[in-house]
């Protein structure tokens, strides 16, 4: 028997190609290799890898060219083309044909991104009536809606490397769909669901397997990348977070010394970045800080870097973590703060602490931490007027600032409060769609908000020489290379209020969704601007 595991390509304005190890087929495979050793499973990772192409605009995001003009040579810039990142459709079938696989699983993450499997998984159904299963994120909040395609026949919801291990038992064996847990799968024209249960104690999990992924495919600075997931889920239950859909508001952490041994393995394979995409890292400090330890014991100084992609929680930082961290091999951190508004964090139930979250910041500088802070823009209970107070609190840190755009996320806590009612507003639940839904402010103003954090983090990037200037100073100095040159050419132009332009080989073009006067309030509430090396901006415009 052979079973194909895959992982489609996406259709979007970006791509974070240094994030895209499919770690979840990987475990799987890992998993089905020690329970059915006689079975052939391959992996192919058919997003990673790949050259970009460039195709049209959905129909649903034509009103996006009015936000994204063209294509910009200085460094505010947003998106420009939509493109189908990975492998064409025509090259997987022919892959495909070649494999003849006996079973097909389709990882599906993301929901914006369903349409891609749904192509793939039809295109599959035509050639040959495999049996097609999917598991992930989307398929576990949206589960009916997968399984209503003709081409989808069953789904795993949750966690899936004992549901697909029982699956597969049935699979080869009675089919007897009813005792496989976490299974969604169709009978007698109705769609039935199997309890979810817990998947296998945590240390019980193989570690990944990686044979199948070329490590020239996952790099960060040209170095080999793998992730590491140290923990699964998070006690949290933060209204706008989709992850508690997986893991039910539980924390499963591995121990310190099952996760060295994943590593030691990796680094002998030749990884020396690794990226602990955990949903909450520190949660428990004395596992962390042992976990940190064991690292700074185990390899070589200087010879790994570690990253968490994903974020770390202030809330369960101290100096003696983060001294830990810098030891084993973090250099950056990337904070989410949300925003500094202690009501909207209360109202959906996020732990909130700014004094603590100010006070790591401060200590993680003087460590020599690189630091980007996380807002949300467009969250649809906070308030222009708080967005703007949160911007100018960050731009105030020596931190860059991570702009990340609301988007709502089936099953979560804010969208019992705003439904998603229609498979368009799914396919437009991304950062890139600026999709505003009866919010209290409007998209011009979230994109507005949006340059606004590019300009203040351009600001922030390494233009002076002294320990402060004035912004008007600053303004005039024209021996910058070109690209900050054209920068400065363009904020000079919304200051004076002519408008946000883009450079291209065209020449300019007003970008007429860009709010200038919102720009100028939010400007007027910023007194300085803190570099990412502690130098002070002061804004005398």
């Amino acid at each position: 028997m052979k079973i194909l595991l895959l992982q489609p390509p996406i259709q979007d304005f970006y791509d974070t190609d240094i994030r895209l190890q499919p770690m979840g087929l990987a475990y799987l495979k890992a998993t089905i290799k020690l329970h059915f050793p006689n079975i052939e499973v391959i992996i192919r990772d058919y997003h990673s890898g790949f050259s970009k192409k460039t195709i049209p605009y959905p129909r649903e995001m034509h009103y996006l060219k009015n936000f994204y003009v063209g294509r910009d040579k200085g460094p505010f810039s947003s998106f420009d083309q939509y493109y189908h990142f990975g492998a064409d459709f025509d090259y997987i079938m022919s892959d495909l044909k070649n494999i003849s696989p006996n079973l097909i699983g389709i990882s599906s993450l993301f929901s914006p991104y369903y349409e891609e499997v749904l192509t793939i998984s039809s295109l599959i159904k035509n050639y040959q009536n495999i049996p097609i299963i999917i598991g992930g994120p989307h398929a576990t909040v949206l589960p009916e809606f997968m399984l209503k395609n003709d081409s989808i026949d069953f789904v795993i919801r949750g966690e899936g490397e004992k549901a697909f291990t029982q699956f597969i038992f049935e699979f080869i064996n009675e089919k007897k769909w009813e005792k496989v847990q976490n299974l969604s799968f169709k009978k007698n024209h109705q769609i039935i669901h199997n309890p979810i249960k817990e998947n296998f104690p945590i240390d019980e999990i193989p570690l990944p397997n990686l044979e199948d992924l070329d490590k020239s495919h996952y790099e960060f600075n040209q170095k080999p990348l793998t992730f590491i997931l140290s923990s699964r889920g998070c006690p949290y239950k933060c209204d706008f977070c989709s992850i508690n859909s997986i893991y039910n508001n539980k924390f499963f952490p591995r121990s310190p010394d099952n996760i060295i041994a994943e590593m030691t393995t990796r680094y002998a394979q030749g990884y020396r970045v690794f990226d602990f995409e955990d949903d909450n890292l520190t949660y428990n400090k004395t596992r962390a800080f042992e976990l940190f330890q064991k690292i700074t014991d185990n390899f070589p100084s200087g010879d790994i870097k570690l990253v968490a992609m994903n974020g770390i929680s202030y809330l369960h930082l101290d100096q003696e973590i983060l001294s830990a961290m810098k030891k084993a091999g973090f250099s950056d951190l990337n904070l989410s703060l949300v925003s500094n508004n202690g009501e909207l964090n209360k109202s959906n139930s996020r732990p909130f602490d700014l004094e603590k979250f100010q006070a790591m910041v401060i200590y993680a500088k003087q460590l020599g931490f690189n630091i980007t802070a996380y807002q949300i823009i467009g969250h649809p209970e906070d308030s222009l007027a708080s967005m703007i107070e949160t911007l100018g609190y960050l731009a105030s840190l020596p931190v860059l600032i991570g702009a990340s755009i609301f988007y709502l996320i089936k099953d979560t806590g804010i969208e019992k409060r705003y439904p998603i009612t229609s498979a368009q507003e799914i396919k437009l639940g991304r950062l890139t769609s600026i999709y505003q839904k009866n919010y209290p402010f409007n998209q011009s103003d979230v994109f507005t908000l949006f340059i606004t954090t590019r300009i203040i983090n351009f600001l922030k990037s390494g233009l002076l020489k002294d320990t402060q200037a004035n912004l008007s100073e600053l303004l005039l100095i024209t021996t910058f290379d070109n690209r900050v040159q054209i920068g400065m050419e363009q904020l000079q132009s919304i200051i004076h209020g002519h408008g946000y332009y883009i450079h291209n080989k065209k020449g300019k073009t007003l970008v007429k969704t860009f709010d200038t006067d919102l720009f100028k309030n939010i400007f007027k509430q910023i007194s300085f601007i803190n570099t990412q090396d502690g130098q002070k901006i002061f804004n005398d415009i």
